[in-house]
C-alpha cells in the first residue's frame, strides 16, 4: 500500500511544522516536485530530498490531528473501553 500521508520529521523551515502530518499530492512519487501543501497553503516540498524531511503516516493519525472522528474510530474506542471493563 502506498502511503498518502506523511509526518514532517525536520521542521527547521518555516513552511512545515515538525510532527505535523501532511497529505501528499502524488503518492506514487515521494520525491515529486512540490509534493505537499505547506502551512501557508502553497504547493511545496524538498524535491529529491523529501525522504529526509517526511516519514510515512496514516489516515487515522491525520484525522486525529485534524480533529476528525470517524465511526470506526468511535467503535475502536468503545471496544477499548469494553475490554478494560471486561464487557463482552
Amino acid at each position: 500500500m502506498i502511503p498518502e500521508y506523511y509526518k514532517c520529521i525536520r521542521g527547521e523551515l518555516e513552511s512545515f511544522t515538525k510532527g505535523k502530518i501532511y497529505k501528499i499530492n502524488n503518492p506514487k512519487d515521494l520525491e515529486d516536485t512540490e509534493n505537499f501543501i505547506d502551512d501557508k497553503g502553497r504547493n511545496n516540498g524538498f524535491c529529491g530530498q523529501n525522504y529526509h524531511h517526511f516519514t510515512p503516516s496514516t489516515l487515522k493519525e491525520y484525522n486525529l490531528q485534524e480533529g476528525i472522528t470517524t465511526i470506526i474510530d468511535k467503535y475502536d474506542t468503545l471496544l477499548e473501553i469494553m475490554n478494560k471493563l471486561n464487557i463482552e
